[in-house]
């Protein structure tokens, strides 16, 4: 109990001359009830704790027994018999004391004195011990208030208490009140102890930490590392401090992916403890060296991770005895790490001195002891003694059974491994008893929809293969039909360093389905359930992340920000709610199911334009596939996953639907270096790659409906030369669509509203920014990478825009915006006021390169989500781009997919791209689907690029046919039929195969 805290001492004079606690038990009634007080209070500082108690109880007697009551001095005296109560552990009778107290100042709220706020402070360390958090916050934040009010309060006291109410507030995700506290908490600092105090670094820290809870990792980054370089700046030199500063601001570093921000202060911190060996006794000096370590393992540098561990190790084994927790912790790490490197007889080693450790400090059969048990039968199955493994993970289980019991999800999750390491054995009979078993009870735990109940149906799946693909089947399907949910639902909720790690947990388990689902002994049926799912993945792996668009939104909206602080409501308690186990969830009154459909609502509101798809992914299947097929029609669907060999590469393969119940699963040995060629130039490798191992399934067939996947966005399929020396698209007729789902295209005719951008290489702009959204360059890519790739339009450009919309002026109503009028402002204005249905863009696409920078995690995390990395670039980019402004009212001329997906574009029948390609030839083909995606979402119809570089001469011919043949009143696919059929017999097949409509 940290009562000493929460009194106040009150030495009046007359106490100077009292020399023994009997004379103030002789004297003591002679006093005044204040200056019993002080005496009261004199004595508790010298922990007479004895003496206080009889005081207290005297005055307290001595004021109810008056006949004219004074309320203070009864509600003074009733917190002293509180904290009486508190010290000698009779918490109900210290309850009754603070309450009597508390109720005398709330009905006289003009009485309360420093007894008030010490009354409330004691009750919030008894709701703390009784486990009740909110109880102790509310204490705590009426605490808070009366010391504000105070003109002349105890600051340490009142600085403190904002900290612990704000630590309490963060701890239970209660971020409205938690963020009130931070920014109190600092305000209090700032006037009190100054901006270069230590207590003004931990408020500015803790606003960082806000932040970052709050999932906006960026504010939070910039705040937890101007925290730290205060630290360096005005704390002494030899200060402690700096390395818990350095701490947090290494967290959201590596939060962030910025590792080599991480490491270098990494490397500061222990600067620091090597300069001051003094320093080194604190406990944080061997977690630092931990955790160094652990950041070395994570980025697979293993030697350097067991050198800090092992420093850590060494530490902790001189420090502390052997049965400390830390030291058993250590010794488990490096044994984890010797594991990865191989070194398992070693690794054994430390594994069973922890167990022993283990056994010693908390008794057999605890729960850690099942921890470490589990652990050491993971190194028993690398070293190919199953039977040891075996061996230990049963006594896992049974562990776990004795201290947790069998409806715990950390027992079923031991009866998993057992299973398991079954299996590993080739023991198939008892392998399959305890994964099912586990099976069922992680479902009976967590219902169907959760990540642990996927891991299993993944393993269940693996193991069936071979023996019974039935099972296999229903599993990978099960498992499958998983991953949708969490795309449509979880995924867009997730930060986006934690989206990564889901998105590559998923990339392993469809390497592992399709190529089951690729047997030649398995039916045509376990095709269709493999179609069924991928048809719906596609839309839903881009679906926007919603989060990332709401870390940018333009803070000045107070309106939005509201809407943005209800989604970040319910997102904590969805995510928070969603680990629960059925049990954890039927005792809370959330709503998931409704708090899903209100936080899309939400999106929607924050997002006005924003058509989510996810009302029809649901309706992707292969059987609606298959019945919009006729005869002499094919739909091929591509789909890439990460090589189960080598998790860099990935593997193409196709999808082949033919009218009826024939699905075909047709594997690529893509060279990925193909893609990045022209296809004219390198025909026979896209041929002998792509399109030959198709050819089987293309008998007598007229049209081909194709989706791309990966690096094949970039592809034109129509293009690739034939052996007899025509292009495909002159043989079939290729249709590509961005998703199968939607197979044939509706009539669609583009009526008089054109607006036509054209974008010259000197242009810029200054002009203040609308959008909701605007990404910064810093946030796409290194300065290195800007410098090294700047943003280059055609000179030829701003020319085509004209000549098109002089052309057409007359007949049309069209806007030709060029030079500086191409801005990103001067063109989201008019889209959303005109709402055109045609618009050109001359421009160039921006992307981020992460492969060209000098260190790829020197920029934030955002910049590996595709919708942020890449968009179009109008004018003003190009110098934006170089100077790196960071002011989001600033229009910097880049419009990215992000933004794109919020506006309203659902009048555009039709998109034109023409620009320069040379940017196109090196970004990622999944950014180029993502930025077509977010142009989809947004409403436009139609969608047509052009590839590759065409000449000037060839575009000029192909735009003006084109145009000629929209102006007719055609709509957009027979426009582009006539104009493909004139072309042929006029120029060169790179002028029209190189122009690809997506639908």
């Amino acid at each position: 109990m940290r009562v000493s805290a929460y009194i106040i001492a009150v030495i009046l004079p007359f106490v100077c001359f009292i020399h023994s606690e009997a004379q103030y038990l002789d004297n003591f009634d002679q006093y005044t009830w204040q200056q019993q007080d002080s005496i009261i209070t004199t004595l508790f500082q010298g922990r007479a704790y004895t003496v206080v108690a009889v005081m207290s109880q005297e005055a307290y007697d001595r004021e109810k027994s008056k006949t004219e009551k004074d309320d203070v001095a009864i509600a003074t005296f009733a917190v002293w018999q509180g904290i009486r109560f508190i010290l000698e552990q009779n918490p109900e009778e210290a309850e009754k004391y603070l309450d009597e107290a508390l109720n005398i100042f709330n009905e006289n709220p003009e009485l309360r004195n420093d007894k008030y706020r010490d009354a409330l402070l004691n009750k919030a360390e008894m709701s703390l011990q009784n486990e009740d958090v909110g109880n102790a916050i509310q204490y705590l934040q009426e605490a808070v208030a009366h010391m504000s009010e105070d003109s002349e309060p105890d600051t340490d006291l009142y600085f403190s208490t904002i900290l612990e109410t704000f630590e309490l507030s963060l701890q239970t995700q209660d971020l409205e009140t938690a963020e009130a506290m931070g920014r109190q908490a600092l305000s209090v600092a700032q006037s009190a102890y100054g901006s270069d105090s230590d207590q003004y670094i931990q408020g500015l820290s803790n606003i960082g930490r806000i932040y970052a809870a709050k999932g906006d990792v960026r504010r939070a980054s910039n705040l937890l590392l101007q925290s730290y370089e205060l630290s360096k700046q005005n704390l002494p030199e030899s200060s402690i401090r700096k390395a818990y500063y350095g701490l947090s601001a290494i967290d959201i570093q590596e939060q962030l992916g910025r590792t080599q921000s991480a490491e270098n202060i990494y490397s500061e911190l222990i600067s620091l403890f090597d300069r001051f060996t003094g320093l080194q006794e604190d406990n944080i000096y061997p977690t630092i060296l931990s955790r160094y370590g652990k950041h070395h393992e994570a980025l697979g540098n293993l030697e350097e991770a067991y050198n800090y561990l092992n420093r850590s190790n060494i530490l902790l084994t001189l420090r502390t005895n052997s049965t400390d927790p830390a030291y058993i912790q250590s010794q488990s790490d490096v044994g984890q790490i010797l594991v990865k490197q191989g070194k398992y007889t070693e690794a054994s080693g430390y594994y069973e001195d922890a167990i022993r450790q283990t056994r010693l400090a908390y008794g057999e059969n605890s729960w850690t002891e099942g921890l470490l048990r589990d652990r050491l039968g993971v190194l028993y199955t690398e070293m190919g003694r199953h039977d040891a493994a075996i061996e230990q993970r049963a006594k896992t289980v049974e562990i776990f059974d004795l201290a947790l019991g069998p409806n715990n999800a950390q027992y079923a999750m031991a009866v998993l491994n057992l299973g398991l390491a079954h299996a590993a054995a080739d023991q198939r009979d008892q392998a399959e008893e305890h994964l099912l078993s586990a099976y069922q009870k992680i479902k009976q735990l967590y219902g169907s929809n959760h990540i642990r109940v996927f891991n299993v149906e993944h393993y269940l799946a693996d193991f069936y293969q071979g023996f019974d693909n039935g099972n296999a089947a229903t599993y990978f399907e099960a498992a499958a039909k998983f991953t949708i949910y969490y795309y449509q639902n979880l995924m867009p909720l997730l930060t986006d360093v934690n989206r990564l790690e889901m998105e590559a947990l998923f990339d392993l388990f469809w390497s592992s389905y399709v190529s089951f689902a690729g047997s030649d002994d398995l039916p045509n049926e376990t095709l269709h359930q493999l179609q069924d799912v991928l048809l719906r993945l596609k839309p839903a792996k881009h679906l926007p992340t919603i989060n990332t668009m709401a870390a940018l939104i333009n803070r000045s909206d107070e309106a939005l920000m509201k809407n943005f602080r209800q989604w970040q409501s319910l997102r904590n308690q969805i995510i928070e709610f969603e680990d629960e186990t059925i049990a954890g969830q039927k005792e809370s009154d959330f709503d998931m199911s409704k708090s899903i459909d209100e936080i899309k609502n939400l999106s929607d509101v924050l997002f006005p334009a924003y058509s989510s798809t996810l009302s029809t992914i649901s309706e992707f299947s292969f059987a609606s596939l298959s019945k919009q097929l006729s005869r002499g029609e094919v739909a091929i669907d591509f789909f890439s996953t990460l090589s189960e060999d080598d998790q860099k590469q990935r593997n193409y393969f196709a999808l082949v639907t033919q009218p009826g119940p024939q699905v075909h699963l047709v594997p690529l040995q893509l060279n990925q270096n193909v893609l990045g060629t022209n296809q004219l130039q390198s025909g026979t490798s896209f041929y002998d790659q792509i399109w030959k191992p198709l050819e089987a399934y293309l008998t007598d067939v007229k049209s081909v409906y194709v989706s791309l996947d990966g690096a094949l966005h970039k592809a034109s399929l129509q293009s690739i030369p034939l052996p007899s020396g025509e292009l495909v698209g002159e043989h079939v007729e290729v249709h590509t669509r961005l998703n199968l789902g939607a197979l044939k295209s509706s009539s669609n005719n583009v009526q008089d509203k054109y607006l036509l951008v054209g974008y010259p290489a000197s242009s810029s702009s200054d002009s203040t920014s609308t959008s909701v959204i605007s990404v910064p360059p810093y946030l796409i890519a290194t300065p290195e990478t800007r410098m090294r790739k700047p943003i280059v339009s055609r000179s030829a450009s701003e020319q085509e825009i004209k000549v098109i919309g002089n052309k057409y002026a007359k007949k049309k109503s069209v806007t030709l915006l060029t030079g500086e009028e191409a801005s990103r402002n001067a063109v989201v204005q008019h889209i959303q006021k005109v709402r055109p249905s045609l618009i050109h863009l001359a421009v160039p696409l921006y992307f981020n390169y992460p492969d060209l920078s000098a260190d790829s995690t020197g920029v934030s995390i955002l910049s590996k989500n595709k919708q942020v990395s890449t968009g179009f670039a109008l004018a003003g980019a190009g110098n934006s781009w170089k100077a790196d402004t960071s002011r989001s009212e600033v229009d910097n001329g880049l419009l990215s997919a992000l933004e794109i997906g919020t506006l309203d574009l659902r009048n555009a029948r039709l998109l034109i791209w023409t620009g320069a390609q040379s940017t196109l030839k090196e970004m990622d083909g999944d950014a180029l689907y993502s930025l077509q995606l977010a142009l989809k979402r947004a409403g436009v119809r139609s969608i047509l690029m052009n590839l590759w570089d065409i000449s000037e001469d060839g575009k000029d011919v192909y735009m003006k046919e084109l145009y000629k043949n929209l102006g007719k009143g055609l709509a957009v696919q027979e426009a582009l039929d006539k104009t493909k059929s004139k072309l042929k017999k006029k120029v060169d097949p790179s002028v029209w195969s190189g122009f690809v409509l997506l639908e």
